[in-house]
């Protein structure tokens, strides 16, 4: 009587599960060669590995763009928030804050003090050039208001300066960082 011996299941050799859609991305042979292809993308990104670390086989890595692009931040929430603070917020403080009756001046300091003070709120979670020349179009399109009313536009001029420059910056930085993106692998 002949004894058969149970053929055994291949395993992952980084999460050492069975089964599964197993791939074998290198030249490694044996029990080391099957890895689930989640694992492995997993695996290369904690490790900021390009190899195997075993047969340091050079894997060709394909980075997909996201399907959804924000312009303001990486998250759609994120995105959205600055969208409602420039166009709730942000149009609507300096016509508000000149007719319950600040001057002029105390009017122009108030706006850009609030646009400071939100700029820095979200500084670590926004693309902080896009939503500070947001920011700031929506406050002057706010001061156009008041300096329409008001027959002052020394300060709306200024401002309309600053908005060309921050445009201005804006627009170098995303031809920039799309010639560095078409470069990366």
């Amino acid at each position: 009587m002949t004894t058969v011996e149970p053929v055994e299941e291949a395993t992952c050799r980084i999460c050492l599960e069975p089964g599964g859609n197993m791939i074998q991305p290198c030249n490694c042979c044996g029990s080391t060669a099957n890895v689930h292809k989640d694992c492995l993308v997993k695996w290369l990104e904690v490790s900021q590995r390009r190899d195997c670390e075993i047969c340091h086989f050079e894997y060709i890595i394909i980075i997909k763009k996201p399907k959804y692009f924000y312009f303001f931040a990486d998250t759609k929430a994120m995105d959205n928030l600055v969208l409602f603070v420039g166009i709730c917020l942000m149009i609507p403080i300096t016509p508000l804050t000149f007719y319950i009756g600040l001057t002029i001046i105390d009017t122009y300091f108030t706006a850009n003090m609030l646009w400071v003070i939100s700029t820095l709120s979200v500084v670590r979670r926004v693309r902080i050039l896009q939503t500070v020349t947001y920011w700031k179009y929506c406050l002057t399109l706010g001061g156009t208001v008041v300096s329409w009313q008001s027959g002052f536009w020394d300060f709306i001029f200024f401002d309309y300066g600053i908005c060309l420059l921050l445009l201005l910056a804006t627009c170098a930085c995303n031809k920039n960082r799309d010639i560095n993106s078409e470069e990366t692998p």
